[in-house]
């Protein structure tokens, strides 16, 4: 049986490049607190699963971590035909949550690990500029260019005949090298919510592709890739 053989392909070709599962959250019990008053307690004592109690209300759900860099990690889950997303910077003790709802409307939270105040700065990545081209997979239609302005976003890709068109794009910057960015982007018609937390030092990201449709529901399409900045 050769290598190939052993190796699963993933359900997308969007996920080639995903970063393995982290798990040093594993046996752990961690507490954020958000800005607004809001809690969530996460009890990662039983992989895939984890005890998600946001407000009082627990659920069990299954969720994906990924370090991203040697202290920031991204956590994500489905909940009622809602995409959540959590970047947790344990160096500064910052939480920002990213919830898309089914109605692909995108909202911010922010706050802290634990139960000590806000400890995060959460500066919107003003001033990010600059061509990256991002390769999430083997196909053409995986590989993207973004061309960044100021709280701006433009994406093409050479694999997808139609355009694509950003609206509500945000970029918030976790530290001075690592940006969150959210988005809706719409092809052939179809929306899409992206979540997408990139790595600029390294030029890495992870994040995922969120939609809801009346045939699948809601799905999450997990992305990981690495970049490729234009010259000049």
């Amino acid at each position: 049986m050769g290598i190939r053989e052993l190796i699963a392909p993933p359900a997308s070709d969007l996920s080639s490049y995903q970063a393995p599962m982290n798990y040093e959250f594993a046996g752990k019990t961690l507490e954020l607190h958000f800005d607004g008053g809001g809690t969530a307690t996460f009890a990662f004592t039983d992989f895939p699963s984890c005890g998600v109690s946001v407000d009082g209300s627990l659920q069990k759900l299954p969720y994906h971590c990924v370090k991203v860099a040697d202290t920031v990690f991204f956590l994500t889950y489905l909940v009622r035909d809602a995409y959540v997303a959590i970047t947790l910077d344990s160096g500064t003790g910052s939480a920002t949550r990213v919830t898309v709802d089914g109605g692909l409307r995108i909202a911010h939270v922010f706050g802290a690990i634990g139960s000590g105040a806000n400890a995060g700065t959460h500066a919107p990545a003003h001033g990010l500029t600059g061509v990256v081209t991002w390769t999430f997979g083997k196909k053409a239609s995986s590989v993207f260019t973004v061309a960044y302005g100021d709280d701006t976003a433009a994406i093409t890709s050479a694999g997808i005949p139609d355009a694509l068109a950003v609206s509500d794009f945000s970029a918030v910057r976790i530290t001075d090298a690592i940006i969150l960015q959210t988005a809706i982007v719409t092809a052939g018609g179809r929306k899409n919510a992206v979540v997408l937390l990139s790595n600029f030092y390294n030029a890495t990201s992870a994040g995922g592709v969120f939609r809801v449709t009346a045939d699948e529901g809601a799905v999450c399409t997990p992305l990981g890739g690495y970049g490729r900045f234009a010259e000049g």
